[in-house]
C-alpha cells in the first residue's frame, strides 16, 4: 500500500476562559464550558 495519509485533523488553540471548577470538569469530562457539548443522538434501532 502506498504512504498515504488516512486523516487530516484541524484543531485550534484552546482558549483558557470559561472553566469549569476542577470537580465539575472531572464530572463532565472537560475543563472547557465551550466544549461541553452533550450527547443528544439516538441509538441504532432509532429511539
Amino acid at each position: 500500500m502506498e504512504a498515504c495519509s488516512l486523516a487530516m485533523v484541524y484543531s485550534p488553540v484552546q482558549q483558557w476562559r470559561g472553566l469549569y471548577p476542577i470537580g465539575e470538569a472531572l464530572r463532565k469530562g472537560t475543563l472547557f464550558t465551550e466544549l461541553d457539548k452533550p450527547f443528544m443522538g439516538r441509538t441504532l434501532s432509532g429511539r
